[in-house]
């Protein structure tokens, strides 16, 4: 967004300053754009343009001066919720909801939006459906609700996360969010922008070194592993990329606490010289998969100035997946043969964590893993963070929808360790999953994932 954005910008100065044009016509699809067909392939607060690319005009109405002249701008233009310069009275109709737009009445969401909005119980414009399929244009976690109105559906607040920190979990008078996180049939609820904003804590210090760390975050951490036991291969090296929204705030102890809410994680096969691989089979990591993983925090005593060069190492945080442990570090894990204290995390009525086996054979895979990961953090600016990790990652399969994948496999961290690292890049404090996911794409973004870690 915020490329293009500054492209646009680019292209205004041209606009404004120049009466004569030398040179040869750029080619704006040869640039760092994201090509389009549909308005649905740019995500939230994007539309897809006559060129084909992934665009946003406006932030406000006194942008719209930039594309149209002052003249233009009196005779009533006007930006749209979702960043198009229209003509008052005009509905945009050309990308998907990008902000909460607050409302007394009906009218006023038919005005900024279309008819098919109205004025919600919450204060704040929603969309009318009769099916979830209504709300998928609207994005990843979107589903149609008891009242016909489109909703975030959550069960506690760490479902609302990936909207962004500012949201949090409203359920109804009585349910207690954490209980409710972990209940077999909890009462579902919905995500809301939190009242008073991002919760920064109750250490906030802004004399200590440790406040210029605080913030919003962008994530990527890998880790890489070699598995055996595998059907097919009796070895294979993969690396696990993942992408959050992290929340860095100011602990008790003078250093900082690392909320990170994973947003998508996908698995890549490897050879250890970068060769090309050709996968037989792969996996797989739904949405489902992240979206049930809890938030994961890293702690940190007293810190460092923030400048270029500190460093400091975090503690571990660990995590269990698909199974309740008595002893979360110690208890062996369930396996097919034993499945006992496996649960369904990810609530899709299967056993453990499910993922999806593709290319020569097919199906389901359920698993469960025991993770655990410490940084070793190295500050490049006040912006951008990375470093190498420690970590470990056991996994066990308690079932499949084929029997040829119930095998027992052994997973080790991968001999190459510069091949497991984290980047960390500031955001702004309204960014969200999206936001991240989007910069996951773009080759020139400081957490795009190459194979080896450089500084």
């Amino acid at each position: 967004m915020k490329g293009i954005y500054i492209l646009f910008m680019f292209f205004v100065v041209l606009l404004v300053s120049c009466e004569q044009t030398d040179g040869i016509k750029t080619d704006i699809l040869g640039g760092n754009y994201s090509v389009c067909t549909r308005d649905m392939e740019c995500g939230i607060g994007r539309y897809c343009s006559d060129d084909g690319v992934c665009s946003v005009d406006c932030n406000s109405d006194k942008d719209c001066v930039f594309v149209f002249g002052s003249e233009d701008i009196e005779n009533g233009y006007f930006c749209s919720p979702c960043g198009r310069c229209l003509k008052k009275g005009e509905k945009d109709k050309k990308c998907i909801l990008a902000k909460e737009i607050p409302c007394e009445n009906d009218d006023i969401c038919r005005e900024s939006l279309t008819s098919e909005y109205i004025c919600g119980k919450s204060g704040f414009c929603v969309k009318k459906c009769t099916k979830d399929a209504d709300c998928r244009k609207l994005g990843r976690g979107w589903s149609c609700g008891d009242e016909k109105i489109c909703i975030r559906r959550c069960f506690c607040n760490k479902d609302c996360y990936f909207f962004g920190w500012g949201y949090e979990c409203r359920l109804p008078d009585g349910i207690n969010d954490n209980e409710n996180c972990r209940a077999d049939s909890p009462v579902s609820g919905e995500c809301m922008p939190r009242e008073g904003g991002i919760d920064w804590g109750k250490d906030i210090n802004f004399e200590k070194e440790s406040y210029a760390y605080t913030g919003i975050w962008g994530w990527n951490v890998n880790y890489a592993v070699r598995t055996t036991g595998l059907p097919l291969v009796s070895q294979q090296d993969s690396v696990s990329v993942a992408y959050g929204l992290a929340k860095i705030i100011q602990n008790s102890k003078g250093g900082i606490s690392i909320n990170l809410k994973l947003c998508s994680i996908r698995l890549k096969n490897f050879k250890e010289d970068d060769s090309e691989f050709e996968d037989l089979a792969y996996i797989i990591v739904p949405d489902s998969y992240s979206d049930s993983i809890p938030v994961l925090v890293n702690n940190t005593e007293r810190l460092p100035e923030m400048k270029t060069g500190t460093g400091f190492v975090t503690d571990t945080v660990l995590d269990v997946r698909g199974a309740r442990l008595p002893d979360p570090w110690n208890t062996p894990l369930p396996d097919f043969e034993n499945t006992e204290y496996v649960y369904d995390q990810d609530r899709d009525t299967n056993p453990g964590m499910t993922v999806f086996v593709a290319g020569v054979m097919t199906g389901e895979v359920y698993n469960v893993q025991r993770w655990w990961v410490r940084y070793h953090i190295k500050v490049k600016d006040s912006d951008r963070m990375s470093g190498l990790i420690d970590f470990s990652s056991e996994e066990t399969i308690v079932g499949a929808s084929n029997k040829i994948f119930l095998t027992k496999i052994k997973v080790i961290p991968h001999h190459q360790s510069d091949r497991s690292y984290f980047r960390a890049v500031r955001l702004s404090n309204e960014s969200d999953c999206n936001t991240v996911i989007d910069m996951s794409k773009d080759r020139n973004s400081f957490i795009y994932f190459t194979p080896h870690y450089s500084e």
